[in-house]
Parts: C-alpha cells; sequence; structure tokens
C-alpha cells in the first residue's frame, strides 16, 4: 500500500503491525477508527478464503474492538495461511495490515500481469470484486474484461477510460478510475512488475476510488 501512496492512489489509513502487541496498541490508539479490517499480509492472492494452521478460517477479518483484533492476530502471525495460490506448504504470516474500513458504493477486481499469450502487459479486471477471480472467472466468464496492452505504446488514457466506462464508473469516479489505472500501470512498468492485483479496488460512498 505505501508503494500505491507513492505514486498518487488513494489508499485508506493503514498501520502495518508485526505483534499481537502491537496490533492491540494500533487498534486501542482509534488512530485509523474504532472498526478495522485485519488483513494477513502474504505474497499471494485468495487471502479472504484463506485458512490458518491455528483454525482460523478467511485471512481478512473485520473487527470491532481492540480486544477483537488481539485475538485475530494471535491466529494470524506465526502461523502459516493456506490458500489456493500458496499450495500445501502454505505461507508464513509475520506482519499484519490494518486499516480503517472504508463505506463503499461497489468494488471492483484490478490486476496488471505479464501474460504470455499476449506478449506483454494485460489488464483484468472485472465488476465482482472483493470475491476470488478464479471463481468468477470459472463461473462467469462474461464477467471478466481483459485489454491486452501494446508493450510499445503503452496503456493510453483513451483505454484507461474506455475500461473505466465497460465498469460502470459514471461522472467524477469515471476520470478519476482511468487516472488510477495509469498510474498503477506506470507503477507496474517501472517497478518491473509480475503481477500487481488490487482486490477490491472500491468506490467509496463519497464517490472516491481506493
Amino acid at each position: 500500500m505505501g508503494l500505491l501512496q507513492e505514486v498518487g492512489i488513494r489508499v485508506p489509513k493503514f498501520r502495518v503491525a508485526e505483534s499481537v502487541d502491537q496490533a492491540y496498541q494500533i487498534a486501542s490508539s482509534h488512530e485509523l477508527s474504532n472498526d478495522l479490517v485485519v488483513k494477513a499480509q502474504i505474497l499471494a492472492g485468495g487471502r479472504g478464503k484463506g485458512s490458518f494452521d491455528s483454525g482460523l478460517k478467511g485471512g481478512v477479518k473485520m473487527t470491532y474492538s481492540p480486544d477483537e483484533v488481539k485475538q485475530v492476530a494471535k491466529k494470524m502471525l506465526g502461523h502459516r495461511l493456506y490458500t489456493k495460490q500458496t499450495g500445501r506448504e502454505g505461507k508464513p504470516v509475520t506482519k499484519l495490515i490494518m486499516c480503517e474500513k472504508l463505506f463503499t458504493r461497489r468494488e471492483y477486481y484490478f490486476a496488471l500481469a505479464l501474460e504470455r499469450r499476449f506478449s506483454g502487459p494485460v489488464i483484468i479486471t472485472s465488476t465482482q470484486g472483493g470475491t476470488n477471480i478464479e471463481e468468477i472467472a470459472a463461473e462467469h466468464p462474461e464477467a471478466i474484461i481483459c485489454h491486452p496492452i501494446d508493450v510499445v505504446q503503452g496503456l493510453q488514457y483513451e483505454d484507461a477510460l474506455a475500461i473505466a466506462t465497460r465498469l460502470q464508473f459514471r461522472n467524477d469516479a469515471l476520470k478519476e478510475a482511468a487516472d488510477t489505472m495509469m498510474k498503477l500501470y506506470n507503477l507496474f512498468i517501472a517497478k518491473d512488475i509480475v503481477l500487481l492485483e488490487i482486490n477490491p479496488l472500491t468506490e467509496a460512498a463519497d464517490g472516491k476510488i481506493y
């Protein structure tokens, strides 16, 4: 999330916790919000439907008190998280991202990936964000938008605007969504990223994009 901030992309207020005590202190300070989303930080997708060797189900949890944050942190930190993308060995969780709860109007899936079949980068996006994209692709392939990008020309603003229109953004949110896609693409290229995934990319109740 820090990288996104660096390139001017709006993100929810957040902190990173590396211990149960630190997570509890952040929650107790109320510097983010009273209601917090606690996310296990691993390099793999599918966290929401993953499971821990501690018995906890789901690597993304909504919490409503410091005590609840403490209990969730105990079951995440120092444990292995298993998702469809981690394989049988799972991934150890050493850090948690704690962020404010946003009141969202709509949620989207957005990713930039290098795809051999397209000989370059491709945008993969959907109006059905916040869920397992593999399941959406299997059950509702028509809900997935794929937009190959010419590696020489790069992503053009007109194309970003067209994609945002297909995703049904309207008014000020339309331009901001296109601007966000351009910033994400530039980050993807500048940092030589293989997969950049945001799930969910959200339109908040005030129309702002996160």
